[in-house]
């Protein structure tokens, strides 16, 4: 990097490479599955705010540069270039990548070196992109934004905003936006009827600087917004929409991605704080919970609902949160009911037969925590675990 006001360049590439690389050796890890909650959602949480910072920050001293060194920098930096990747795809960012490395390799870097190694390298592959008018809006403007998805005569409307988790905050106005909180956003989306969550930079409709757009579309099913979270913003619905996800959810979640099951749960739960959607739809969304056995969407979720656990401690309906956590325990019950077999960079869940909750117990937290461990106790004493 040229100055500490690109520490990003380190940083962002430091979280990424670290996970790619861990990917590649060790792809049953599943790396990318989980960047989405540490890195994608972690920016998130810091990101919606309005005492956030733009990832490119001019810094002049020594307390300037270090504060930087945070969650903007490693893990929104992390997030943009995996977005980066996506729409320009794979075989494109590595050629350009290493173009733009073997160019500096004897002296430092600016961000512009990176899109311009990136536009040549598109370019040259048929996808003729401006790589530094698409990042500009992401570097250089602070927060993100979410993209509010209704369906009308044929077409998906999209509108975008800036995302904020009190939007009646002030702006203390320390970093101005270029763009008026407008991004070039990469969209994806995927329906009942196509079930694509393998898309690619092919798939890419791109939301430009205006705030609003229309995608002409058959589907009359659900809808899914940003595959695979690979860009860095929130989606949004209108009712109808978010009542056919939690069905969907309820009734055969497989069917849709584990990285957007997460996904779902911690937009769902963002936009509840912000005001965007119903408290009630959130919990709704946390009810297909109770059969949800993959790791990555119960990260999502623990973390929501550890904020929801604070904010009602010590209140009268605490009492009606631990229906939730009854929900948790099962889960729980159900892994330590069985077998354990551990094998080189995995854990493969083989279950007994008897594996559900009577029900005086499923409605008692405190006997289902004490049924856990007696299995647990039984399985450290004969070396199962």
């Amino acid at each position: 990097m040229e100055w500490w006001d690109d520490l990003w360049l380190n940083e962002g590439f430091a979280t990424y490479v670290e996970n790619f690389g861990t990917d590649r050796l060790y792809p049953d890890w599943r790396m990318f599955d989980q960047f989405s909650v540490d890195v994608v959602q972690d920016a998130f949480s810091f990101d919606g705010l309005v005492t956030s910072h733009p990832i490119y920050v001019p810094v002049s001293n020594p307390a300037e540069i270090n504060e930087i060194f945070d969650t903007i920098s490693y893990s929104k930096g992390g997030a943009i270039i995996r977005m980066m990747r996506f729409f320009l795809g794979d075989n494109t960012f590595a050629k350009g990548l290493t173009a733009y490395l073997k160019d500096r390799q004897f002296s430092n870097a600016f961000h512009d070196d990176l899109w311009n190694a990136m536009t040549k390298q598109a370019g040259m592959d048929g996808n003729p992109l401006d790589v530094k008018d698409i990042m500009d809006t992401w570097i250089l403007q602070m927060n993100y934004p979410v993209v509010k998805v209704t369906r009308s005569n044929g077409k998906l409307h999209l509108e975008q905003k800036r995302f904020l988790f009190n939007p009646s905050s002030t702006d203390p106005g320390k970093y101005p936006s270029p763009y008026n909180y407008t991004w070039k956003i990469p969209f994806t989306y995927t329906t009942s009827e196509m079930l694509q969550f393998n898309q690619s930079y092919k798939d890419v409709k791109w939301f430009d600087l205006q705030s609003e757009m229309d995608i002409p579309t058959t589907s009359s099913g659900w809808i899914v917004g940003n595959v695979q979270q690979y860009g860095y913003y929130r989606v949004n619905y209108d009712d109808e929409n978010w009542q056919a996800l939690i069905e969907q959810l309820k009734t055969d979640h497989l069917s849709i991605h584990v990285i957007n099951r997460g996904q779902i749960l911690n937009d769902v739960w963002s936009l509840s704080k912000s005001g965007d959607v119903g408290t009630l739809t959130a919990l709704q969304v946390v009810d297909y919970l109770s059969e949800e056995l993959d790791y990555v969407p119960w990260y999502a979720a623990t973390i929501e609902l550890s904020y929801v656990k604070k904010m009602l401690t010590r209140t009268a309906i605490y009492g009606n949160f631990q229906v939730t956590e009854v929900i948790v325990l099962k889960i729980y019950h159900w892994i330590f009911t069985s077998t354990l077999t551990s094998t080189p960079c995995e854990l493969t869940y083989q279950p007994e037969e008897d594996l559900t909750l009577n029900e005086p117990v499923a409605n008692n937290p405190t006997k289902v925590i004490s049924a856990c461990y007696k299995v647990l106790e039984k399985k450290i004493s004969k070396k199962d675990i």
